[in-house]
């Protein structure tokens, strides 16, 4: 199994940051989220991590589907904070819709500007691999997808997800599931 190294607020090893990272959507989501709870532990980790990269200028890889995800999971929570309880409906429907795309965009704004842009091989892609793969490490497809943009740009995955444990790639996490058995 490739490396793993646990995150705390004091514990970011200096060779974590020498070589590149793919942050996962639900990093950016404790870092740069609609959301952010201040007081979560995992906030503060991975905002520290996430300026120790900048300060180092270690690259931090952005494919669009980290895009894609960290949009439509802003406005589910959006969605849930404003409305709960409401019957449901796609997030364009809601008035408030104009708004939250503006906020989500600025946010997004953000993490764009401090990363790079990183190709997800669709061209290329063996689709059935990957199906098989999300089947074999029971992880979502777009978990399998993430793996392997890491892999073929030898990037550390940060991320918070237990799904990737048992995915062969190195793994940075304040998740404590992914180092207890």
């Amino acid at each position: 199994m490739s490396e793993r190294v646990q995150l705390s607020r004091s514990v970011v090893p200096d060779e974590l940051l020498s070589r590149p990272l793919l942050f996962d959507t639900n990093i950016w989501l404790f870092v740069n989220g609609p959301f952010v709870d201040l007081m979560d532990q995992r906030h503060k980790i991975y905002s520290n991590l996430y300026g120790l990269a900048l300060k180092s200028n270690t690259t931090i890889y952005l494919p669009q589907i980290v895009v894609t995800e960290f949009v439509g999971r802003s406005l589910r929570f959006c969605v849930e904070s404003e409305h709960s309880g409401e019957p449901p409906r796609k997030p364009h429907k809601w008035p408030e819709y104009s708004q939250w795309i503006n906020d989500i965009s600025d946010d997004l704004f953000h993490i764009v500007d401090a990363c790079e842009r990183v190709g997800d091989g669709f061209a290329d892609l063996d689709l059935d691999a990957v199906c098989k793969a999300a089947t074999a490490v029971a992880a979502d497809y777009n978990d399998i997808i993430i793996s392997q943009i890491c892999a073929k740009n030898d990037a550390i995955l940060v991320t918070d997800d237990a799904d990737y444990k048992d995915i062969d790639i190195p793994v940075a996490s304040a998740n404590r599931k992914f180092f207890s058995p």
